[in-house]
């Protein structure tokens, strides 16, 4: 009986996975224009710097480990990787507020290159998540970004190997 509750509660967390997938895929990418951490402004998703570009999302500080882990395991900071970026989803208070936010994650990210890879959307987070049918802004979310704006694919929260693995089948990898 026991199996059969541990093998039942993995399909379920497997399904849960596959429907997340499944409600982004199809979907498009909205428009935003953001600037990076160096000042330069681009529109997404038609400056989406691959022809498949994996997106890592964040709603709060605390998120940056889950999506270190992420880079890490994809290998997105190696030679040959696939090309990302960071979007922090941060509310608006304004333009001292936006000022102070902009400095501080620039302060903590030292290279020209790094910085040029997190682009922070200022404005409500539920809109935005709205937008792109993410359901809480408590997890992070890794999204495969075609040239044309389409979500290939979305993995929610923590890594795991089978999240990775369907990133990587839609980035062909």
């Amino acid at each position: 009986m026991h199996r059969l509750f541990v093998s039942l509660l993995a399909l379920g967390f497997v399904a849960a996975s596959t429907l997340a997938m499944a409600e982004t895929a199809g979907s498009v990418f909205p428009t935003i224009t953001a600037q990076d951490l160096n000042g330069r402004t681009a529109t997404f998703p038609e400056q989406m710097p691959g022809d498949r570009t994996v997106v890592l999302i964040a709603f709060h500080r605390r998120q940056q480990q889950e999506l270190d882990v992420w880079i890490d395991k994809l290998g997105l900071n190696k030679e040959g990787a696939p090309a990302w970026i960071e979007m922090p989803v941060v509310p608006n208070y304004g333009s001292i507020w936006r000022a102070f936010v902009h400095n501080g994650m620039r302060s903590g990210i030292k290279t020209t290159e790094a910085r040029a890879r997190v682009f922070t959307v200022y404005g409500r987070r539920d809109e935005f998540r709205s937008k792109l049918n993410l359901p809480s802004d408590d997890q992070v979310y890794v999204l495969v970004v075609g040239e044309d704006g389409s979500v290939d694919a979305r993995a929610d929260g923590r890594y795991s190997d089978a999240k990775a693995d369907s990133i990587r089948s839609a980035l062909s990898l």
